[in-house]
């Protein structure tokens, strides 16, 4: 079977373990990640952020994917097509230009949302402690979270990733 790059979404925070755990199994990975030049109190640190908070792509066969649920910790899901439901496979070229892209860049990248949400949209919470919460997205913050109004009492606002909400027909 020939290998594929897949998007797989992992709890929050767990990318990097997720990272480890594939790396021992000998399964390829990336990660985007951005170095920045952080300003403390005594000292300047040059730290990394993650370009996509709870995202890892994963180069693997049809079959490796299947069997990772059961031996990767942290694994939540892959991309999946909405309509059809199949799993996405990113392209190697796109991937390598992606890549390219983000690790050749001298000047700050920001991801934006694909603009897959716009407020207004109803959607679905499918990860996290208000799984299952039907709401409305009010405004889009950082180009990484959404705030989403729960309707309670027409005041409440949730930050929730957009890895975890879907979009409801």
């Amino acid at each position: 079977m020939e290998a594929h790059w897949f998007v797989a979404y992992v709890r929050s925070c767990q990318e990097r373990t997720v990272a480890r755990q594939l790396a021992s199994m000998g399964i390829e990975y990336y990660i985007p990640v951005r170095k920045e030049l952080r300003q403390w109190s005594d000292r300047k640190v040059l730290k990394e952020r993650l370009l996509m908070p709870g995202t890892v792509f994963v180069r693997c066969t049809e079959t490796e994917r299947r069997s990772l649920f059961g031996t990767v910790s942290y694994l939540t899901r892959f991309l999946t097509d909405r309509p059809t439901r199949d799993v996405v496979v990113v392209p190697d070229w796109q991937l390598l230009n992606f890549r390219r892209f983000i690790d050749g860049s001298e000047v700050p990248v920001e991801m934006r949302l694909s603009g897959e949400f716009e407020p207004g949209d109803k959607v679905r919470v499918i990860s996290g402690p208000l799984t299952g919460t039907e709401c409305c997205v009010t405004s889009i913050k950082s180009r990484t979270y959404l705030y989403v109004s729960l309707g309670i009492l027409g005041s409440a606002t949730a930050e929730i990733g957009a890895n975890q909400i879907e979009k409801i027909q």
